[in-house]
Parts: C-alpha cells; structure tokens; sequence
C-alpha cells in the first residue's frame, strides 16, 4: 500500500445531520490490498475510489460504519417479501464499468439531491466518473441492477 496523501478536514456542517459540525480523516492510497482493504474496513474506513475516508468528529459518533456477516445472515420475513415482489429485477456482479447509460442515471440520482438536499451541481464527466467508481482494486466490484418488466 502506498500513501500519498493524509489530512483531516473539518470541522465543516455535517452532511447527515442538522446543525452538527463533522471531521474527515482521509487518505489517498495506491496499491491497497484486498486484505488490507478488509482491515481498513473493519477499522471503520470507506472507500472511494483511491480515497479512504472515516469521520472522526469529537463531539457525535453517528455515523458508524455496518458489515453484515454473511456467513451467518438471516433474511428477516420483510426482506423474504421484497425479495418476492422485486423477483423481476435481474442482478449482474461484475467489475465497475463506465458507460453512458451508467454516467445519466449517476447524473440523475444527483439532481435528484441537489433538489432535495441542496447538495452543489455535479456535471461529471466519463474521466470522473472512472476514476470515482471504476477506480481499479481487486475487491472492486459493480453490482447493476435490471427491470425485466421494461
């Protein structure tokens, strides 16, 4: 793994609550492993494309990072129910792939925050968007979804 870059930004408003105040601990690294991604992750990490960040604000300990084991996961009744219902929906694994179908809908659910979270415009382009979601990593996988009503 090869850190290039470390900071901790804030305080700035928090992107999740109102009127809280948030810190980010974030690197950007090269190289990152799968096993050392899965100790990053265990630490609380987040990835995003070369960019692993955490919060670490001193006054909130909200945001807290879920890993789900798989192993011995359990479906709830309500899951089983919305399984049923989206069993139209066909689902692809595969590695991260930029597109134009892929970069509108990005382009879309983005507007979309804007209008509802007043987050400021986002008019990525493929360069971008590869660098942020296709970023390469052997643990890197897309997970797509298709209507197979449409």
């Amino acid at each position: 793994m090869r850190l290039l870059q470390h900071r901790i930004a804030g305080p700035e408003p928090c992107p999740y609550l109102d009127d809280i105040s948030s810190s980010t601990e974030t690197m950007l690294m090269t190289g990152v492993t799968c096993a050392e991604l899965d100790e990053l992750l265990e630490r609380g990490w987040r990835r995003f494309g070369p960019v692993y960040f955490r919060p670490v604000c001193t006054t909130c300990d909200e945001c807290v990072s879920v890993r789900v084991p798989v192993a011995t996961f359990v479906p709830s009744d309500n899951l089983k129910r919305v399984l049923r219902r989206a069993a139209h929906v066909r689902m692809e694994v595969g590695e991260p792939v930029v597109d134009d179908l892929r970069l509108a809908l990005y382009r879309r659910w983005h507007e979309s925050r804007e209008e509802e979270r007043g987050w400021k415009p986002d008019r990525i382009g493929i360069e971008s968007y590869a660098m942020q979601f296709c970023f390469p990593h052997a643990a890197a996988r897309e997970f797509s979804y298709w209507d197979g009503t449409s």
